[in-house]
């Protein structure tokens, strides 16, 4: 039951993000105020939808698996069943989408896989990365796109973490202890290509008096 709760909760918390961004944002505390920044950001939108639907997923099979006359071998089949669909076209729409076969796909994404089928987008995949092609399309084919982010969300190992460690001990020294880096991380581990030029030429120049 504490499954179930918890994906319930999440899914009324995803549904209701915005609410309570603007509700945390009337409170008077710095903390409250930090966190209704946080949820306005669309990469947290994005986390959050995707615990939620890991919950969701996960209150699917334990409620396929209630009763009393359940047993290992249901347990054991429910479970491998899951997985093997976990696994299958969610993976390979990320993967390649003009490789998928459109009856394999939910049926309220068909209609965006046909129409990115007919469209000019493949010439613009085989030139892309994966995470930036799919970025482009998010406007256009948004279901696809959601799925599709999912899956490339998902870090394959915990290199981007030690990497953003060794940069924070190397900027952020016994002698710099209150030296806020949140701004000097973002620019140094993001992989954007930055117009430094025109960002400082955005920016008023301070003349000495």
């Amino acid at each position: 039951m504490r499954w179930l709760s918890k994906g319930n909760v999440l899914n009324r918390f995803v549904g209701l993000i915005d609410e309570i961004a603007v509700f945390f944002a009337t409170q008077t505390s710095e903390k409250a105020s930090r966190f209704s920044e946080k949820l306005r950001t669309s990469e947290w939108k994005w986390k959050a939808a995707y615990l939620r639907d890991i919950f969701l997923r996960l209150n699917t099979v334990n409620t396929s698996l209630q009763g009393s006359s359940t047993t290992i071998i249901d347990f054991t089949d429910e479970f491998r069943a899951f997985i093997i669909k976990l696994e299958m076209w969610n993976l390979k729409l990320a993967r390649n989408p003009f490789k998928l076969n459109v009856a394999d796909i939910d049926s309220d994404m068909q209609e965006e896989l046909l129409d990115l089928n007919d469209s000019g987008a493949h010439d613009r995949f085989e030139d892309c990365v994966l995470s930036k092609f799919w970025c482009s399309l998010i406007t256009s084919y948004p279901k696809l796109s959601e799925v599709a982010l999912k899956v490339l969300l998902i870090f394959p190992s915990s290199y981007k973490s030690e990497q953003e460690f060794s940069l924070l001990l190397y900027m952020k020294s016994k002698y710099r202890s209150r030296l806020n880096v949140d701004d000097d991380l973002r620019v140094s581990l993001t992989v954007t290509d930055l117009n430094i030029k025109q960002i400082t030429d955005a920016k008023q120049a301070q003349p000495s008096h």
